[in-house]
């Protein structure tokens, strides 16, 4: 009956150790082949992260320029706290461990009860640490390990020089070598490195941007004209051209291409011009019809290739444009002065046609005063829509497919989701964050092509966190305005370039109890912005002669300035009633008092989200689509409802096959459990011991068989 006992006590023993830690013999890793690779300090370049989305778990390799240890976290916010964290290192003799930790603050981290991460193996030279490793993207730890979901994480990064003390749990967070980085880790392998000496390129760059000092927001844009090109190629993906000491700066790139007759004749004029401050009266009026994206940057993208079915056209005669427009958001917040810039892009083409020509879409919320987040909103939600009177006539009756997107706010965005509604149901989103960051807007790669048909509506949600605001926040192109725009790549390409919504300004000056305004000269202008007015037409009426020989005649025209949206709101002052009156409408809304009421404040969230919103949708050349009603109602839809997702414990699934083996011995003062353990990239031996007294004794043994 004691053997027996201790037979049990010494088995429960082993799994209870078993669970604590994760071990292996260092040996060179087997050759693996990761779909993406990032610098996670991309200034040091000490921390090199490899990883590869599985449908069930993922495979992530480490390389640390270390011979201590090395930690990787995923963190809610970009902080220690609540972040669930692997740790390893290498020991002198050989061994490999890993174990799975999880933080509650700024202090060194707890071993978890349950391990959730495989190591598959790792090794040490005379300079680095490289560690490989699985992990579920569910796992059954609820308690300790954050579950990853379809969102933007933030990594949490750090190494030390020397190895932990087995007995003291390793310090962690007060550190110099330790950061943040927001990635997208679920994102599916595309080719970026066949991006080189294959294809041929096209360099489209600023032409040496002075940023103002007393300008914070600048927005500049330069006109470009393709290569001389024989035949028709396709524009198969690009690389972002910044300098390294200008990335503080640039916030953002697109590059559009322009439509409209007789380009030539409008545009060749401006083909190798500096260029000049976009949306201002600086800007020629026939720029304003290159509003198709061809290619769209943000903060933290490297780059994208095209799948390899789908290419961009470019040239008039092949379904594209011959001419296109480098738009470049700078953003100086502390007023520098010497900066210059000629940060661009790297275009990538070919005249190996792929089989379909692709375009890109734009969706979302009109940039204008009506996307209007209060201050103090811990969670404020914007609708932008794209209708389905806009996809039935915009369309082709096969409809179009999905291959990415890209999600775009400013600072106060938290969470975006783009829904997709057919017939009164709402199908899987398309694409959801729901911890979107401002400095990682990075192209994603869906899982799988979605079809939109004619007749679909796509409505892009953006929640925002105004809570440290002490105003109002607007739409606006200024970092500290905001925005809500998703923009879609998709083929076959089609005429539809622009899928848009906003809100009716009434909807704001009714709730504040507006009635009237007095009338304006540039209330007109006003109501044109907003959408309410139809939309100026472009193309034939542009007259580019006439607004050159304004600009020459005016030098004041050509020095930059901050362009406010918003400002406009302050030409509206109200006739009635009178305890408002001779008020403008921007004063209102800036007054504290105006937001104190909070349900009040809540149901004008409610009304901008669910009354008829003013449609926007445009072709080519920003063209308004004929027989699209201008103003469309929010339609009613039975909600997706996401199905249950399983967890996978122990991280088994995904990891090499293990054979092993245990043998329990005894001797007249222990009990001794080895243990061995067969994978491809190790044998693991492992002994543990308990006293005859039945008091365990800890230190675990591991060996290379």
């Amino acid at each position: 009956m004691v053997l027996l006992q201790r037979n049990s006590l010494c088995l429960l023993l082993w799994y209870f150790l078993e669970s604590f830690i994760n071990h292996a013999v260092a040996q060179d890793l087997p050759p693996h082949h990761f779909a993406h690779r990032r610098f996670l300090d991309p200034r040091q370049q000490h921390y090199f992260l490899l990883w590869t989305p599985g449908e069930d778990v993922l495979t992530i390799e480490l390389q640390v320029a270390t011979l201590g240890w090395v930690g990787l976290g995923f963190s809610p916010s970009g902080g220690m706290g609540g972040a669930d964290i692997v740790m390893a290192w290498v020991k002198e003799d050989g061994t490999v461990n890993l174990q799975d930790y999880h933080a509650t603050g700024n202090s060194a981290p707890v071993l978890d009860t349950s391990q959730d991460y495989e190591l598959l193996g790792g090794s040490q030279n005379d300079t680095h640490t490289t560690i490989r490793f699985t992990r579920p993207w569910r796992t059954c730890d609820q308690e300790h390990d954050m579950q990853l979901e379809d969102d933007t994480l933030r990594l949490i990064w750090a190494f030390h020089s020397e190895d932990p003390d087995d007995k003291v749990e390793p310090e962690y967070y007060h550190m110099a070598n330790r950061g943040t980085r927001s990635m997208y880790l679920r994102e599916p392998e595309y080719a970026k490195d066949q991006l080189n000496e294959d294809y041929q390129y096209w360099d489209v760059t600023s032409p040496n941007v002075t940023l103002p000092a007393d300008v914070k927001t600048l927005y500049w844009c330069k006109l470009f004209k393709i290569p001389d090109l024989p035949r028709k190629n396709h524009v198969v993906g690009y690389v972002p051209m910044i300098p390294k000491e200008n990335s503080l700066y640039v916030h953002h790139m697109i590059l559009y291409e322009c439509s409209l007759d007789q380009s030539a004749e409008k545009l060749e004029r401006y083909v190798g011009k500096d260029g000049v401050q976009c949306y201002t009266p600086n800007m020629p009026p026939s720029w304003y019809t290159c509003n198709r994206p061809l290619i769209m940057w943000g903060p933290g993208g490297e780059g994208l290739a095209f799948p390899d079915h789908v290419g961009f056209p470019i040239g008039e005669e092949h379904g594209g444009a011959n001419y296109f427009l480098l738009e470049v958001h700078y953003d100086n917040p502390y007023n520098e002065a010497g900066i210059f810039d000629n940060s661009g892009l790297r275009v990538f083409h070919t005249d190996k046609l792929r089989k379909y020509d692709a375009g890109i879409m734009t969706t979302g919320h009109r940039t204008s005063p009506t996307l209007f987040i209060p201050p103090g909103q811990e969670e404020w939600t914007s609708l932008g829509m794209c209708s389905s009177d806009c996809t039935k006539k915009g369309l082709p009756k096969g409809g179009i497919r999905i291959l990415y997107s890209l999600l775009h706010t400013h600072l106060l965005g938290t969470a975006l989701t783009l829904r997709h509604i057919r017939d009164g149901k709402e199908l899987k989103p398309i694409c959801v964050d729901k911890t979107y960051d401002f400095e990682y807007q990075e192209a994603r790669v869906l899982d799988e092509e979605v079809a939109v048909l004619p007749g679909d509506a796509l409505h892009t949600e953006c929640v925002y966190n105004s809570k440290n605001k002490p105003i109002p926040t607007f739409g606006g192109f200024g970092t500290p305005e905001e925005m809500c725009y998703t923009f879609l790549l998709y083929y076959p390409k089609v005429d539809l370039s622009e899928c848009l919504s906003n809100p009716k300004l009434e909807v704001i000056s009714q709730h504040l109890g507006i009635e009237e305004f007095f009338p304006s000269p540039y209330y007109a202008i006003i109501q044109g912005v907003i959408g309410e007015y139809p939309d100026v037409p472009f193309g034939d009426y542009v007259d580019d002669d006439k607004f050159v020989a304004n600009v020459e005649s005016k030098e004041s025209l050509k020095e930059s300035t901050d362009v406010v949206v918003s400002y406009m709101l302050g030409a509206l002052i109200v006739k009635e009633p009178i305890s408002l009156q001779n008020k403008s409408l921007l004063e209102i809304l800036y007054y504290p008092g105006t937001w104190s009421n909070q349900p009040w404040v809540k149901n004008l969230e409610e009304l901008m989200r669910e009354t008829p919103q003013i449609s926007g949708c445009y072709l080519n050349g920003r063209t308004s689509i004929p027989d699209v009603p201008r103003i469309v109602s929010i339609p009613e839809f039975e909600p997706y409802i996401y199905p249950e997702e399983s967890c996978q414990p122990n991280s088994k699934t995904g990891a090499p096959e293990a054979k092993t083996s245990t043998k329990v011995s005894y001797t007249d003062t222990e009990a001794v459990i080895t243990t061995t353990t067969v994978t491809d990239y190790a044998t693991i031996i492992t002994v543990s011991r308990i006293g005859a007294d039945g008091i365990p004794r800890f230190g675990l043994q591991t060996d290379r068989s």
